[in-house]
């Protein structure tokens, strides 16, 4: 299930099933419709933990498409607390080449994991690649056209392996953003093809997944956070040591101020998405009863810290994703992906 490409980008989201289990495929069909009909919200499965989500750009969109879901197809729901969606990327260039061994130990793949610049993009055009671009995520694949006839039969599995890996994370399961993998080499014994190794097209995307993420790993991972884009109206201008107060203290920075009249400014902040929730009730019991915040979705920005630096942001944001998900409680390394 798809969302259409004019939806907006999907940052908060509910994780709903029936109360009766015998009513998941009636379920599907009227989240296939919510799809159809309402374009501010996305109906999707998490194909990593098989859970079902409604999600939207905005929390009151979310909560509205929720509540009329609800109303209209007369569903008694489980929901979850309102959730925020993550991603990963990387910052650097992997340390060094990523290699893995098909388990017909014939077959080795070398990879590279680099955050997508257009640079890149501009370097590989010199050369007789082909670039595959995963445009929901972002991410791209450059493949080189001279491995001849094998290459083109392994193809669509290579591409099939990536497309996984892009949309499923190693550190937590959501999906990359904006990362660029270069299959450097794709080596098989002297004269094989295709059918030299029968039942090999079966796994060869399973060992292309492993391979993308054991190059990311590589490449100095990082989880990303959404942040907001805030507009803050009719705020008192002897009040504006307060909001800046409460701001502050959810990793938020005003970066305009904009006069409306002699007593009341309009502010322009930047905000996580996570430390957006509750903002309007704080500000009203400070005393900031007249304000109006209007949040839209500007950027993915990493959060502070290292995953495998003990007590960091990053890392405690990854373990409780990795809890709630049910996955093993340690952030993996890139040891465990690769065959070198």
């Amino acid at each position: 299930m798809s969302a259409a490409a004019s939806k907006p980008t999907a940052v908060v989201k509910f994780v709903i099933r029936p109360t009766i289990p015998e009513h998941l495929p009636r379920l599907l069909n009227c989240l296939e419709r919510l799809n159809d009909e309402n374009s501010k919200v996305v109906a999707r499965q998490e194909n990593e933990t098989g859970e079902w989500c409604i999600a939207a750009a905005q929390r009151s969109h979310l909560l509205a498409g929720l509540a009329d879901f609800q109303e209209k197809y007369d569903w008694n729901l489980e929901v979850s607390e309102m959730l925020v969606c993550y991603r990963e990327g990387c910052c650097e260039g992997s340390s060094e080449i990523a290699v893995t061994v098909h388990c017909t130990k014939h077959i080795h793949l070398y990879r590279e994991a680099f955050p997508v610049d257009y640079s890149t993009y501009a370097k590989g055009e010199r050369e007789p690649m082909e670039t595959v671009t995963d445009h929901s995520t972002g991410c791209a694949m450059m493949l080189r056209k001279y491995w001849g006839g094998f290459y083109h039969d392994a193809k669509p599995k290579l591409i099939d392996g990536f497309l996984a890996a892009s949309h499923h994370g190693p550190l937590t399961g959501e999906p990359l953003h904006l990362v660029y993998f270069d299959l450097k080499d794709l080596t098989v014994p002297n004269g094989c093809c295709f059918s030299y190794f029968p039942g090999w097209a079966r796994t060869i995307d399973r060992d292309m997944k492993r391979l993308c993420h054991g190059a990311m790993l590589l490449a100095e991972p990082q989880l990303l956070e959404p942040i907001y884009a805030t507009k803050v109206l009719h705020v008192p201008f002897d009040n504006m040591g307060i909001f800046y107060k409460i701001l502050s203290q959810r990793r938020g920075h005003v970066y305009e101020e904009i006069r409306e009249d002699k007593s009341f400014w309009c502010l322009l902040a930047y905000i996580p998405v996570r430390e957006s929730f509750g903002l309007a009730k704080e500000l009203h019991r400070a005393g900031l009863a007249r304000v109006r915040i209007q949040n839209t979705f500007e950027r993915w920005e990493p959060l502070s810290g290292s995953p495998y630096e003990e007590g960091s942001l990053c890392q405690t944001t990854i373990l409780e994703l990795r809890r709630r998900k049910g996955l093993s409680e340690q952030v993996p390394v890139a040891k465990g992906y690769l065959d070198r």
